[in-house]
């Protein structure tokens, strides 16, 4: 290379350079001609330089051969990508880079990213089967599942009730799959009201009596012949319709021919009505006569004023068939020769307290005498309600409440405290259903419960007077004496005792 001309600061240079190459050497003579201005260069390389290394190149001066040697620095490295192995989800990956004038590499390490999870595939639960839910990783495709059970089912019950004619059915459904199934309940059948008259016989015309089916309204006449009646000897006193026997119906007819009415009674009826044979035929007559029909001397015997009553008894009053009432500790009984009767019903309450805990030995021990009696005759009666609590019968009573309200609820349902259950004295068994009545079970229980100290506690067509719907299910212990007594009298409990049964 041949180098021109030399700048000053160049020039500068080259000087600096020779003056410390010339230290060695010995000083040249003094010219006296100018200084080479060393214009003209010639290069000369004598060291390339590398990616490390300086180089070394002389500068010879073509004038007067001067040389300067000039260091030439290092280039450094050009390092460029030249392989890559990506990343994996799960594993590091490698770029290495290498000098293109050298060949020196290096690497650097790039992080694995970890999977990338998103939700391919859901396949819901149902009732019976578990949901699985599936994530797969966006990157390199790995998954896995996740499981969620089965909801299992979702049950409601509906009712059809069954009618007089007509089988009902349960059927309980599943709200989410619709699996359902249903229960067959049968027809109750026709369950009739006593007779009633609907037109009175006279001694003149035939009358006409219907009975309604409590359950659908349907109804059933027959006639009623006209009336007739015996001779007058053969007639007690208050005998109005002359048939030999005082009955509820004869004070109605004298009460009624005491604020003459006219019944079509002849003059020897009108004889008989006049119980006390004088004064005429009065309210009186027909009170008398009432009195007799039901059993009680005609005229009502002093009460004495205050009963011999056994300790932590508390007289409270007589009943309309003059029983005693007591109460000991809140709960009332009604006294007869039999004993101490508890009673429980709308009028009379048991306190929250009273709580035996189960039936008492005497009635369970007389439920299972008459439950071996029962399958020896082939019959299985088994207690599917027994005892309540006081709190127990709370809950159940304003559930029914809250379902079919307060009126109709009070037909079948006892408030707290009013309940027989609470006495542990009351069960109900094999079935709720009024057609308990129609079944083997049923027919046996109301023919032969009396035997054993029990009653049908709401028999049929007493709603009017306990307060609640027939029953055929519920029983009531007694003692076999008074159970007995009731039974053949075919009054209620509480016409028997002569108490109410209404909520104040």
């Amino acid at each position: 290379m041949t180098v021109k001309a030399l700048g000053g600061g160049l020039l500068a240079v080259l000087l600096a350079v020779s003056f410390c190459f010339g230290a060695a050497a010995e000083a040249p003579p003094e010219e006296t001609t100018a200084p080479c201005p060393h214009e003209i260069m010639t290069e000369t390389v004598v060291t390339e330089p590398t990616c490390t290394a300086d180089g070394e190149t002389i500068l010879t001066c073509e004038a007067c051969g001067e040389m300067f040697p000039v260091q030439t620095s290092a280039l450094g490295h050009d390092y460029r990508p030249t392989e890559t192995i990506e990343p994996t989800c799960t594993e590091n990956g490698v770029t290495t880079y290498t000098c293109s004038r050298c060949g020196d590499a290096y690497t650097e390490t790039v992080l694995a990213p970890g999977h990338d999870y998103q939700v391919t595939k859901t396949t819901e639960p149902t009732c019976t089967e578990d949901g699985v839910t599936t994530y797969t990783c966006t990157r390199c495709g790995d998954f896995y599942s996740r499981t969620a059970p089965a909801l299992g089912h979702d049950l409601r019950t509906e009712t059809i009730p069954a009618t007089c004619t007509d089988d009902g059915r349960i059927v309980t459904k599943c709200t989410r799959c619709g699996e359902a199934n249903s229960e067959t309940l049968p027809a109750i059948g026709h369950q009739y009201s006593e007779w009633k008259t609907t037109k009175p016989s006279t001694w003149r015309t035939p009358g006409t009596e219907q009975c309604v089916c409590t359950n659908c309204g349907d109804t059933l006449t027959r006639s009623l012949a006209k009336l007739t009646h015996l001779a007058a000897k053969a007639c007690p006193a208050g005998d109005a319709d002359m048939d030999g026997k005082v009955t509820t119906a004869d004070a109605r007819l004298i009460l009624r021919l005491s604020v003459r009415y006219d019944d079509g009674l002849d003059d020897e009826q009108k004889k008989c009505c006049d119980f006390d044979g004088k004064d005429g035929v009065t309210p009186a007559d027909a009170r008398f006569t009432l009195r007799t029909a039901v059993g009680l001397p005609a005229v009502e015997p002093e009460k004495p004023k205050t009963p011999q009553l056994a300790k932590g008894y508390v007289f409270k009053g007589y009943t309309a068939k003059n029983y005693v009432i007591a109460e000991k500790d809140g709960v009332t009984y009604i006294v007869t020769d039999h004993g101490y009767t508890l009673i429980a019903n709308k009028t009379y309450a048991l306190p929250a307290s009273y709580a035996p805990g189960d039936l008492t030995a005497e009635c369970a021990a007389a439920f299972r005498t008459m439950q071996n009696a029962a399958a020896n005759s082939g019959i299985d009666l088994y207690i599917v309600s027994g005892y309540r609590s006081y709190s127990t019968q709370k809950s159940i009573y304003n559930r029914y409440v809250s379902r079919d309200g307060r009126a109709e609820a009070d037909t079948y349902s006892a408030r707290p405290g009013h309940s027989e259950h609470q006495s542990g004295l009351a069960m109900d068994l094999n079935s709720l259903y009024a057609s308990f009545a129609y079944t083997a079970e049923g027919k046996w229980l109301a023919a032969n419960a009396y035997k054993y100290g029990f009653i049908i506690r709401y028999p049929k067509s007493k709603q009017s007077v306990t307060g609640y719907i027939y029953e055929p299910w519920h029983v009531r212990y007694l003692g076999k004496e008074l159970a007995a007594d009731v039974y053949k009298s075919g009054l209620c409990l509480e016409e028997y005792f002569g108490i109410t049964s209404a909520y104040s």
